[in-house]
């Protein structure tokens, strides 16, 4: 087999079937246990050093709690020192002080610890008896954690019996004045906690006489009420005034921003159709463009009494003005004048300018109307005319010509006829008024030589 050959794989961990070396697997579990008791060792060690640790600082705070009772103690109760440290420590340390007699014989031992107060009587003996005087304020701050060493045997003393060589945690040596000094702020807490002292630096206050304040007799409840209602109804004419002012100066910037539109539309009896005027072009032949354009006959327009303007694009800027116009008087109406003639006077005189500026408009579009509908009849009028003067054209055009010239046997029958009706017998009428008959004869004649001059003249 050629397990070295570059054309076949090879891994230190697997024989040349591909099957894991036992010897490679050992190995493997070997450093895997190795791991494993690496890591628990590690753990232990952690462990050990947070148990350490952990006993440093209770000791530390056994120290320091025990520690704060033993100047109170001297002072308070100066005749039996001895008997109160064990009986105040034994509250907080019951599993070190079961009996009186441990912090008897820890006091005799050099080498014993006393947790802050098993040495008392080696140095509280030569305290004076009376209570000593306190320090309000101390230079010296105290520290949240002191400095722990090793305490250092005394080899000048012989030891009482054999303990165990064992290192504790022990503060530096002391005397009892520098403790004093140290536990003393501690005990003057309270006191500095109700008043904090002021820095040194500030400048010192100047004495200050008190200033009197003279109050007057409070006065009765009527004349408050009648005060504050003279004040209330004075904020509230004031505020109405305010409001009146601010309406009529919206007033004013509105009718100083209008322009009237050069073209507006109509409404018209058919609701789908308007008329469109022109302003600045009121004539006779815009308005009958303006009937074609809508496809409206005249008298369908004339019909309308009440012209009303139609809401469309043309007329948008119009409606707006009115609109603000109307808005602007119901604001108006909504102030309230609590009795005050000047209010009254000043919303009378805003709500007339508005309502003489709405009137103005509605009559600048209602006369335009008027205008238009007079133009449109004048220009109907002249249409008529010009029509009937056509048909009489054409009439007087379709009349007989006149007759031709008679024949001579036609102007004979005639005088026949003519003699025979003059030799007939009269009657009494034909005999008294000659002269009417003839003088009928001779007006028809006339008339009738007038008619045919009228026919020629016109031919």
């Amino acid at each position: 087999m050629f397990s070295r050959s570059p054309y076949y794989s090879y891994h230190p961990s697997y024989d040349d079937y591909n099957y894991q070396n036992a010897y490679a697997r050992d190995q493997a579990q070997i450093q895997a246990e190795q791991r494993r008791a690496q890591l628990a060792l590690e753990r232990q060690r952690q462990r050990e050093a947070e148990r350490r640790r952990a006993a440093a600082l209770a000791a530390a705070r056994r120290q320091e709690r025990a520690s704060q009772y033993l100047p109170e103690a001297s002072m308070m109760y100066p005749g039996r020192n001895r008997s109160y440290v064990p009986e105040r420590a034994s509250r907080y340390l019951p599993d070190e002080f079961d009996h009186y007699g441990s912090a008897v014989e820890d006091d005799l031992d050099d080498d014993a610890y006393d947790y802050g107060f098993g040495r008392a009587g080696s140095y509280l003996d030569g305290w004076p008896t009376a209570p000593m005087p306190r320090e309000r304020h101390s230079s010296k701050p105290i520290s949240s954690h002191p400095q722990l060493q090793p305490r250092k045997p005394d080899q000048q003393r012989p030891r009482s019996r054999s303990r165990p060589t064992t290192v504790w945690p022990q503060p530096h040596p002391r005397s009892p004045s520098s403790s004093r000094e140290q536990l003393q702020p501690h005990i003057s807490e309270p006191k500095q906690r109700k008043s904090s002292p002021q820095p040194s630096s500030a400048a010192p206050k100047s004495p200050t006489t008190p200033v009197k304040i003279q109050i007057s007799s409070p006065h009765s409840r009527e004349k408050m009420e009648k005060a504050a209602t003279k004040i209330q109804s004075a904020y509230r004419i004031h505020r109405a005034f305010s409001t009146i002012e601010a309406l009529h100066r919206r007033f004013n910037e509105l009718k100083s921003s209008f322009t009237f539109p050069s073209v507006l539309d109509f409404q018209t009896l058919i609701p789908e159709h308007h008329v469109t005027l022109h302003l600045q072009d009121i004539t006779p032949s815009g308005a009958l463009d303006a009937l074609k354009s809508a496809g409206i006959e005249t008298a369908s327009v004339e019909c309308i009494s009440v012209p009303q303007l139609a809401y469309t694009h043309a007329n948008r800027s119009l409606h707006r003005y009115v609109e603000s116009l109307n808005r602007l008087l119901t604001s108006l109406d909504g102030v309230e004048s609590y009795g005050e003639k000047r209010v009254r006077e000043k919303r009378k005189e805003v709500v007339r300018a508005v309502e003489a500026e709405a009137g103005r408009v509605e009559g600048v579009w209602k006369q335009s109307w008027d205008d238009w509908v007079s133009t449109l009849k004048l220009a109907q009028a002249s249409d008529d005319m010009k029509g009937l003067e056509d048909s009489e054209v054409k009439s007087i055009v379709m009349l007989d010509p006149p007759s031709t010239p008679r024949s001579r046997h036609e102007e004979e029958l005639d005088e026949g006829f003519a003699s025979a009706s003059e030799d007939a017998p009269k009657t009494s009428e034909e005999q008294s008024g000659p002269d009417t008959s003839e003088a009928t004869e001779t007006s028809g004649s006339g008339r009738q030589q007038d008619d045919i001059s009228a026919d020629y003249v016109m031919l």
